[in-house]
């Protein structure tokens, strides 16, 4: 049985255990792997192994900054759990799931479902960023700035939308290729399957003369 930290206990579903001691990109690189194979590819870890105290107990976080232009931050009790986490500024649910592969798959799943509320949280400050630029600007700013101004921001909803497009058709490439080997070698298996039988029936046929 783990040897969970208090705050998981205090909880009642399954946690994925790291190691307390190398919280850092390196000592995350199976969830990292994991991520990248369920369509959630990570672009930088900010993880400094750096304990904190919350409630009396020894904490430490890893934050993921990943291509769709989101971020997710795991809390990690003393004995290794991970035992809540953070999608954006937002606490959400930890998952009750037992290995890295099934918490990325959990953390994609939260990442895609929030992917449109994030592209219109970056478009509008972009947009309020122009506005109060516009508004204390000199009243001779040119029409081609502000549309400049407006295409970038345009261009940072556009982005993140055609990453978490790539990411998923990356995800499903990967699928269809593991689906094309299956195929091949249950082809090859029943080529062998039926070569075997006529063996076993030449066989026969030479036992009986």
């Amino acid at each position: 049985m783990r040897n969970h930290s208090r705050f998981a206990k205090d909880q009642s579903h399954g946690y994925v255990v790291v190691d307390f001691d190398n919280v850092t990109e390196k000592g995350l690189k199976k969830l990292i792997t994991a991520l990248k194979s369920a369509g959630s590819p990570v672009t930088d870890v900010e993880a400094s192994n750096k304990k904190s105290r919350r409630d009396g107990e020894q904490v430490k976080k890893a934050k993921f900054f990943f291509e769709n232009g989101q971020t997710m931050t795991l809390f990690i009790g003393d004995a290794g759990d991970i035992f809540q986490m953070q999608l954006n500024a937002t606490k959400q649910p930890i998952p009750s799931v037992k290995n890295e592969r099934q918490l990325a798959k959990e953390m994609t799943r939260l990442l895609d479902r929030n992917q449109k509320k994030f592209d219109k949280a970056v478009a509008r400050k972009a947009a309020k960023a122009i506005k109060d630029t516009s508004s204390t600007a000199p009243a001779s700013r040119s029409i081609g700035k502000r549309l400049e101004e407006a295409n970038q921001a345009l261009s940072v909803a556009t982005t993140n939308h055609a990453n978490a497009q790539a990411a998923r058709d990356s995800a499903q490439t990967d699928v269809d290729s593991k689906r094309q080997t299956l195929e091949a070698l249950e082809a090859e298996l029943k080529a062998e399957l039926q070569e075997t039988k006529e063996l076993e029936k030449q066989v026969e046929a030479a036992n009986n003369v």
